[in-house]
């Protein structure tokens, strides 16, 4: 079982890091894949070309980053994957790239945060920025990891991004959603600048979401952590159990009084 999983998972991940090249949002051998398998990790190798693997150039390695099976040198940015899965276990996927737009706003060290498009207030509330460290380096891993306690993206100042998701496919997704909001955003700004989304239009977002129970849950919670009502999940849950709003019949938070609060 765990040799088909091993297998399976390599597949997904050539199969996505081929996507990510039709996109051009990994040129060359810039980038690197991950999937949690098992108590390892499958990750690329270094020097390679995500839209262009192989099975032999994905290797496998334990928590501490230690080659389980592979003939080639993991990524060198394996401790910030590693990191990351140990800091968040609903994390199974993690995709970093050099994708143009958004490389271009984290080497201006702006974070991707106006609300702005429906889809990034919904799914991001705010992709915000570390500090740069040298790409591969344990402080890399020290100014970044530490975000995925309350976010789900990061730009890497002067870098690129990171994501991670509850799988690959779901990774993928988050990265083009990312991708296309910041050439939005880039482009709007030639145009003048971008109007933000009102308090009215984030409230009626989060009402009309149509979204299963437990996503609903899990994005208004990161949305009440990066407003900064709340530190940690916990925190966050702890805030919104006492809520009114419904979705999908269900109530689960007074997105009204988040809103009122904050902006």
């Amino acid at each position: 079982m765990i040799k088909n999983n091993i297998s399976e998972n390599k597949k997904q991940i050539i199969k996505y890091g081929q996507k990510l090249g039709e996109k051009n949002m990994t040129p060359a051998t810039s980038g690197n894949i991950s999937v949690r398998t098992g108590e390892n990790i499958l990750i690329t190798g270094s020097g390679t070309c995500l839209a262009d693997l192989n099975e032999e150039e994905i290797v496998l390695i334990d928590k501490d980053c230690n080659v389980v099976d592979g003939q080639i040198k993991p990524s060198s940015e394996k401790n910030l994957h590693s990191a990351i899965y140990s800091i968040r276990p609903d994390i199974n996927a993690i995709v970093h790239c050099h994708a143009p737009y958004i490389s271009a706003f984290a080497v201006c060290h702006i974070p991707l945060s106006k609300p702005i498009i429906s889809e990034n207030v919904f799914y991001f509330g705010e992709i915000p920025v570390a500090d740069y460290a040298l790409p591969g380096s344990d402080k890399l891993v020290e100014n970044t990891a530490k975000y995925f306690t309350k976010h789900d993206a990061v730009l890497l100042a002067n870098h690129g991004i990171i994501i991670g998701a509850k799988d690959l496919k779901n990774a993928y997704y988050l990265m083009e959603t990312a991708e296309t909001f910041a050439q939005i955003y880039l482009n709007s700004m030639l145009l003048g600048g971008p109007k933000e989304l009102s308090k009215k239009d984030i409230e009626e977002l989060f009402k009309n979401a149509n979204i299963n129970e437990v996503e609903a849950n899990q994005n208004i919670v990161d949305f009440v952590i990066t407003l900064g009502i709340a530190k940690s999940k916990r925190e966050a849950r702890e805030f919104i159990e006492a809520g009114a709003i419904s979705i999908n019949g269900e109530k689960v938070t007074n997105i009204e009084t988040i809103i009122d609060k904050t902006m």
